[in-house]
């Protein structure tokens, strides 16, 4: 079953999709160590291809270094694909089951 979307913005750290390799790779720029990133689902269209990630705040109950982060999670999904990115942020420890926001638009195939 296809997730639960929202036509709002996504509001959350920024995410871009780098697409140099063999896959497209999304990269997560975290105003502070301690975020997390997660692979929830793909879906293969035609034309293109969508990814639904999860991105987690901090432990609260936990220091951490005020300095960005950048992560990157592999799609699995090729680069001659467009690519739309979906995520959605979630406290730490939470399983909710908010909709999902639009991150990135369509990245080009390469």
């Amino acid at each position: 079953d296809k997730p639960v979307v929202s036509r709002d913005p996504f509001v959350g750290p920024p995410i871009r999709v780098e697409s140099a390799g063999l896959n497209h790779i999304i990269a997560l720029t975290a105003p502070s160590s301690g975020w997390g990133i997660a692979f929830d689902q793909s879906h293969l269209h035609f034309d293109y291809a969508e990814v639904f990630i999860t991105v987690t705040r901090p432990d609260p109950a936990l220091m951490h270094t005020q300095a960005q982060v950048v992560q990157h999670l592999d799609t699995s999904v090729a680069t001659e694909r467009p690519l739309e990115v979906w995520a959605k942020v979630e406290d730490f420890g939470s399983k909710t089951h908010a909709p999902y926001a639009k991150a990135v638009e369509r990245a080009p195939a390469r």
